[in-house]
């Protein structure tokens, strides 16, 4: 990846793409055997970390290996649309302003007396803006902060004049020490600061060393440095894509004048080379053969010899005139009753192939339960391999010679005799069309021709077979009809006023918190249900991300409110710069007209297939699968057959699978709901990680640490321990409101205790501890990949009874003196 992404030879990202698709597809096979293995999707790789000396970081996954870009048309469209939009809505505003003003004056109301006072001055309430009550909310904050860092400076102040009074009135200060012992100190000092910094020195040009080797990077870079670092790769991107326009201004140059200079030439040589063919033909078989229609591949199978020379045909032709013979003394009747026992007996051999296949699965397993009969596991053969071995030959095959020559062209730009190649090639396969269609045309002459020489030798034509030679087969495309979607532009304009077109803010893997679970390996070696953790949610997702650009793809985000659903959606869209469609079913309510549902699942399905790769976000979808009997009670009642029949059923069947669009959808309560309908609309589920220890405890960290006034010796791991299971967006948004500008002071002033934050986080009653439990029990028990979880940790637990009873049989039999029957002890318990 590496490599493709610094590469600036045009020709050679071809080759080094296909490397890492097929390096990719094996690392996901060897993936997907484990799964089977293990019986679960999630990995706990800690200790293998541990047994090589590396750090989670080591193996995190941010970059995914390829990915698509939204076409520029597209980008500008939405936003001419956004603006368009804008512009209309200030018109209306200032229309509906100039309609309501109505000044009234009192020297013009006839109704006012004499007792009213003339110089009344009416007062006008001042509306301010959200961004002046924002300026003066954070000029408050300052102010707060300054004063408070002036009183935290005055008392520290104070208290360390204190304690050094209370020191020198007590007699406690220490007395300054001999000239003796601060000799004695500077030599040590000097003597092993010496060693140390020696040391130092030397681990530093190591790093260096190592650095410009490129074996390793010592220390973190800094700010400016990481900054310096993109520049240069987005003037190495901008180089790319300069070179990409002249690469392709001078491949269509270089074609344009190779086909003006050897076109005649080509077609010439491409007549005669089929006219050999047809004298061929004709000399050793006496009847020619047709070309091949343009869907089976033209002339072009004549040329690279799949069309069957005139000895094959023979050959063919001999063995059908020998079976017609065979047949010719039988009935319709039996001929049918031979073609139907034939395929009975192909139905018995595939039935007993199954029975076999059973067979051997049933004995496996039996050998398996026993541990003196268990065969091991052997990784099954790999049908990737041959891949990643033949992109890397034809790299090799490709590149070695011309990397040998070290010239600019084969590091910077492109080889241009390749090209050369490349556009005879291409120019050839655009003529042909052309001339297979003269040479069609040249062979019913020749046909004619033949059968009045037939005609007046008088003899029968031959007999030609030419649609029953299997070699030569037809490519049926199949033409679906697409439904005709509405215009992108007003599309574009109704998903905009809906909001459902979002602006999503820049989010990385680093703004989903958590940690690994450390000790899941463990968890799930005692045969044990092992949670996955923010780190496991994590390489899940980093998968789902790198399919985007695959096809069409489904998921379910099931976890509480405010467990960052929505920042991993974030996260999908940013890492492949795709467009987010979010659609939040919150905001629909029970007197939706069909016409707006399906203008907006229209406007959806049309925008998602011109933008892609996108992202549909359906925030909440329990609420179109609910059902009536398990409505909660405090929701608002919603025509949810409707909605699930526009934005579920119709939208999904507007997309092919090679659509570069995955579905997301959000559910907080997947207990309540359909889970049959549910599973069948999203079949690949993820569950989100709860609010631990680790979590809770990093983001009380953070707000320490971003947060000057915060005292830095605060409890926080009581803290921490006391408020996880609370939601991660719940916790950030109570410990920000927790810091008013009163609050501050008082801190300054009077410090801190961790009951104070804790009292705040708990005020609010509606948010309560998540019991993640549910969410557990309900993915065990309904998704794919929990039942499968579920019934693996059954057959290993079996499986240790099994071979707990196995020892103590071979125990007593050791004692009895029977240790050779161990065997058929085995065999029976099997």
């Amino acid at each position: 990846m590496d490599c493709a992404h610094h590469n600036l030879q045009i020709q050679k990202n071809q080759y080094i793409h296909d490397i890492v698709k097929a390096v990719d597809c094996r690392i996901k096979e060897i993936k997907n055997e484990l799964n089977k293995l293990e019986g679960s999707n999630y990995r706990f790789p800690h200790n293998g970390l541990q047994d090589f000396a590396l750090t989670p970081c080591n193996i995190e996954l941010v970059h995914i290996p390829e990915k698509a870009e939204v076409s520029e048309e597209v980008k500008i469209l939405i936003e001419e649309t956004k603006q368009k939009i804008i512009e209309e809505m200030e018109r209306k505003e200032e229309a509906e302003e100039e309609a309501g003003e109505e000044i009234t004056q009192w020297w013009d109301n006839d109704n006012a007396t004499d007792s009213e006072d003339k110089t009344q001055i009416y007062e006008v309430e001042q509306k301010e803006s959200d961004e002046t009550l924002e300026r003066r909310h954070l000029l408050s904050m300052i102010a707060a902060q300054e004063k408070a860092r002036q009183v935290t400076r005055q008392v520290k102040l104070r208290r360390l004049k204190r304690q050094m009074w209370e020191k020198e009135l007590k007699g406690e200060t220490n007395t300054p020490a001999t000239l003796e012992t601060r000799a004695r100190a500077a030599n040590m000092i000097q003597k092993y600061c010496r060693k140390y910094f020696e040391l130092k020195r030397k681990k530093v040009a190591d790093c260096k060393r190592d650095e410009l080797l490129g074996l390793r990077i010592c220390k973190k870079r800094e700010k400016t440095a990481m900054e310096h670092s993109l520049q240069v790769s987005a003037k190495r991107m901008k180089l790319r894509a300069q070179y990409e326009i002249e690469y392709k201004e001078d491949c269509e140059k270089i074609k344009n004048a190779f086909e003006k200079k050897r076109g005649r030439e080509i077609v010439e040589d491409y007549r005669d080379e089929i006219r050999d063919w047809f004298r061929q033909w004709y000399k050793k078989m006496n009847f020619f053969y047709d070309i091949p229609k343009d869907n089976q591949g033209g002339s072009t199978l004549i040329l690279n010899g799949t069309v069957p020379t005139p000895e094959e045909y023979n050959t063919f032709y001999q063995t059908v005139v020998d079976k017609r013979k065979k047949n010719k003394d039988k009935s319709a009747s039996e001929l049918k009753n031979e073609k139907k026992q034939a395929k009975i007996e192909a139905i018995m051999k595939k039935k007993e192939a199954a029975m076999k296949k059973k067979f051997e699965e049933k004995f496996l397993k039996k050998t398996m339960k026993n541990p003196s009969t268990h065969p091991g596991y052997m990784f099954p053969k790999s049908e990737r391999i041959e891949n990643v071995l033949s992109s890397i030959e034809e790299y090799h095959k490709r590149w070695d010679d011309l990397d040998e020559l070290n010239t600019m062209d084969v590091k910077e730009k492109y080889v241009k005799f390749i090209e050369e190649e490349k556009a005879f090639t291409e120019v050839k396969m655009e003529l042909r069309p052309t001339v297979d269609d003269v040479m069609r045309k040249e062979l019913k002459k020749l046909k004619d021709a033949m059968e009045r020489d037939y005609e007046y030798m008088e003899k029968e034509l031959p007999e030609v077979m030419i649609a029953e030679f299997p070699r030569i087969t037809r490519k049926k495309k199949k033409v679906k009809k697409e439904k005709k979607l509405m215009d992108i532009g007003d599309a574009m304009k109704h998903l905009i006023v809906k909001e459902i077109i979002k602006e999503y803010p820049r989010t990385t893997f680093d703004d989903f918190k958590g940690e690994a679970n450390v000790i899941g390996d463990d968890i799930r070696c005692n045969l044990q249900q092992a949670v996955p953790h923010a780190a496991e949610i994590k390489a899940i997702w980093w998968e789902q991300c790198s399919e985007l650009i695959r096809g069409l793809n489904k998921i379910l985000l099931i976890g509480p409110l405010g467990s960052g659903k929505t920042t991993l959606v974030h996260i999908m869209a940013t890492i492949n710069d795709a467009t987010l469609f979010e659609v939040d079913l919150k905001e629909y309510a029970d007197e939706e007209l069909t016409a707006v549902v399906a203008k907006t699942a229209d406007a959806l399905a049309t925008c998602a297939r011109a933008s892609q790769p996108c992202v549909i976000y359906f925030k909440h979808i329990q609420r179109l699968f609910y059902g009536k009997k398990k409505m909660p009670p405090n929701e608002a009642k919603l025509n949810d057959s409707l909605l699930r029949k526009h934005l579920i059923k119709k939208l999904f069947k507007q997309f092919q699978k090679h659509d570069k669009v995955t579905i997301v959808g959000g559910c907080a309560d997947p207990w309540l709901t359909q889970s049959g309908a549910l599973l069948k609309s999203f079949p690949n589920v993820i569950l989100t990680p709860n609010t631990h220890y680790s979590t809770t405890f990093e983001i009380l960290r953070e707000w320490v640490l971003s947060n000057r006034m915060v005292p830095p010796d605060l409890d926080i791991d009581t803290l921490a321990y006391t408020l996880q299971g609370y939601s991660y967006e719940y916790l950030k948004e109570s410990l920000k409101s927790f810091l008013t500008a009163e609050r501050i002071v008082r801190m300054a002033a009077k410090g801190l205790t961790t009951q104070e934050v804790f009292d705040h986080v708990i005020d609010d009653p509606t948010e309560q501890k998540t019991d993640y439990e549910k969410y557990l029990n309900w993915y065990t028990d309904k998704t794919q990949w929990g039942k499968i979880e579920k019934k693996h940790i059954k057959e290993q637990l079996e499986y240790q009874e099994l071979a707990k009873k196995y020892e103590e049989q071979a125990k007593k039999n050791k004692k009895k003196g029977l240790g050779s029957e161990a065997g058929s002890v085995a065999s029976t318990i099997a």
